[in-house]
């Protein structure tokens, strides 16, 4: 059993780091597909509102009007 402890004192520093940069890299990966989930979200309603007011805009356009002088 002695035998074993300088050997475990080697890795288990390892393991720790390796397990702390997993999470740290996990976190960064769902923060990263967050965001581009939520500015997927605000160009697509964004795209929508540009689409309504093109719409609004091109019915009420001067060159529309049937009373041209």
């Amino acid at each position: 059993m002695g035998s074993i402890v300088p050997y475990l004192v080697a890795i288990i520093p390892t393991i720790v780091a390796a397990a702390f940069f997993y999470v740290i890299v996990k976190r960064i990966m769902e923060a990263d597909r967050n965001e581009r989930l939520a500015q997927s979200k605000f160009e697509a309603e964004q795209d929508r509102e540009h689409a309504r007011e093109a719409a609004a805009g091109h019915e009420k356009a001067p060159g529309n009007d049937e009373k041209a002088v």
